[in-house]
C-alpha cells in the first residue's frame, strides 16, 4: 500500500517539475522575444523539442464506441494527434472532425497528462430505411441520415419512400408497430403528397390512410383483420381516407371468377 502511494506521488510531482520547466521555457522565450523579436520561432522550435524530450507528447490514443464506424475514417482523424504537445491538443478540433463522420454520434475527447487522448464514440442508432430520388439511405429515429453506405445487413428495417418521409418515421412506426402480425407483413410505407401514408402490405395490398384520422383507420384495419382475415383474402386496396366509406378494390379476375362460379351453380 506504501509502495503504491510512492508511485502516485512520484508521478504527481513528476508532472508538476514537468510543468515548471515549461514555465521557464515560456518565460525564456518571452524574454528573447523582448530583445531579438523571434517569439514564434523559439515557442514552436522549443515547444517540440521540449515535449519530446520530457515525454509530454502525445504517444497512446485510445478510441471506445466503435460498433458501426469506419475504422480507417477515425484513424485519418487521430493519427494527426501523434507527436503533438499533450497541452495544445486541440479538443474541440478532434471532437468536431470526428462528429461529422457518418456514424459517430457525439464524441468525447479527453487529454490525460503525460501522452494520452481518450476518445469515447457514441454512434447513431439505425431505425429505418429510407427511399427517396432512387436512393436508399439509412436514417435514425428523428429521421437524420447516418449512410447509404453498406447497408444490406439492414434490409429488414422498416422501410418509408418519399421526400419528406424520414421526417415522420418515428410517428409511422410507433403506429405500425402496434400489431406484429400485420407489422411482419409490411413491404413498405410511402408517404403522399407530404400529407398521409399508403402502407403496403404483402407487396400487393395497398392500405390508404388518412391524413389525420389515420390511428382510427389502422385501429380499423387490425380489427378486420383478427374478425374477417381480411388481408388473406384477395383484394388489391384498402381505402381509409372516408371514414364515413370503407372502400375495398378486388384482385383482377376475382369478379370473373365470381362470376363463373355463379354459372356452374
Amino acid at each position: 500500500m506504501i509502495y503504491s502511494k510512492y508511485i502516485k506521488v512520484s508521478k504527481i510531482r513528476k508532472i508538476f517539475l514537468l510543468w515548471i520547466l515549461f514555465a521557464i521555457l515560456i518565460f525564456t522565450s518571452i524574454n528573447n522575444f523582448n530583445k531579438y523579436g523571434n517569439l514564434n520561432i523559439l515557442t514552436n522550435d522549443s515547444i517540440k523539442k521540449f515535449t519530446k524530450k520530457f515525454g509530454i507528447s502525445i504517444k497512446y490514443v485510445q478510441v471506445t464506441g466503435l460498433v458501426n464506424s469506419d475504422i480507417n475514417k477515425i484513424n485519418i482523424v487521430t493519427n494527426s494527434i501523434y507527436g503533438k504537445a499533450t497541452i495544445f491538443i486541440d479538443i474541440s478540433n478532434i471532437k468536431d472532425s470526428l462528429e461529422e463522420l457518418d456514424w459517430v454520434d457525439t464524441a468525447e475527447v479527453k487529454r490525460v497528462l503525460p501522452d494520452k487522448i481518450f476518445i469515447k464514440i457514441l454512434e447513431k442508432s439505425p431505425f429505418a430505411l429510407w427511399q427517396n430520388d432512387n436512393e436508399l439511405y439509412l436514417i435514425t429515429n428523428n429521421g437524420e441520415v447516418i449512410t447509404k453506405k453498406n447497408i444490406d445487413y439492414y434490409k429488414d428495417f422498416p422501410l418509408v419512400v418519399g421526400p419528406d418521409a424520414q421526417k415522420h418515421v418515428e410517428k409511422l412506426v410507433k403506429l405500425i408497430n402496434s400489431d406484429l402480425e400485420i407489422y411482419k407483413r409490411i413491404t413498405a410505407s410511402t408517404r403522399v403528397g407530404m400529407r398521409r401514408w399508403n402502407i403496403l402490405i404483402d407487396g400487393r395490398i395497398k392500405i390508404l390512410l388518412p391524413e389525420y384520422d389515420y390511428l382510427y383507420a389502422w385501429q380499423e384495419l387490425i380489427r378486420l383483420q383478427k374478425t374477417k382475415n381480411i388481408l388473406d383474402r384477395k383484394i388489391s386496396m384498402i381505402d381509409f381516407r372516408d371514414r364515413n366509406r370503407l372502400i375495398i378494390r378486388l384482385m383482377p379476375g376475382v369478379i370473373d371468377e365470381i362470376n363463373q362460379s355463379k354459372e356452374m351453380t
